[in-house]
């Protein structure tokens, strides 16, 4: 059910794939690029970094999933790891800025960048919730095939 299609226009969902293999392809060079891995274990430690990595990742690949195929599923799965990897890196920024402005600054733009995934992971929740109403309604009068789309 929730793998109902939302017909999505196709300019918003070709920003949103864009923007999701970013957060992918941003988790991957964090895990091989020695600068990446450089500022991470300076803010989070070892297994923090290896954490914020695989979230960044897991949440990239299911919101290009689910930007590609037009389904909920993807979003509704990928926006909470993303959460998690922004608002931790971003408190670990502004936490241990030692005194460096830009540092903060940038803990504070992926903090907020973190609650945008939080705000979006509702707003797509709520909407699989009404697609699912809807199908029910559907079904109930005798209108759809039974097929989840």
């Amino acid at each position: 059910m929730m793998w109902r299609r939302r017909l999505t226009p196709p300019f918003q969902r070709f920003c949103r794939f864009v923007f999701y293999s970013g957060m992918a392809v941003g988790g991957s060079i964090y895990l091989f690029g020695e600068e990446g891995r450089d500022i991470l274990e300076r803010t989070l430690g070892g297994p923090l970094r290896l954490l914020f990595v695989a979230l960044l990742i897991v949440g990239g690949l299911c919101g290009m999933f689910s930007a590609a195929v037009d389904r909920y599923i993807g979003e509704l799965i990928g926006t909470l790891p993303l959460f998690t990897a922004m608002g931790v890196l971003g408190l670990g920024l502004m936490i241990g800025n030692e005194g460096m402005a830009s540092r903060f600054a940038i803990g504070v733009i992926l903090f907020g960048t973190g609650a945008h995934f939080l705000g979006r992971f509702h707003e797509v929740n709520r909407e699989a919730d009404k697609a699912i109403r809807h199908h029910r309604a559907k079904q109930a009068e005798g209108g759809s095939n039974g097929r989840a789309d």
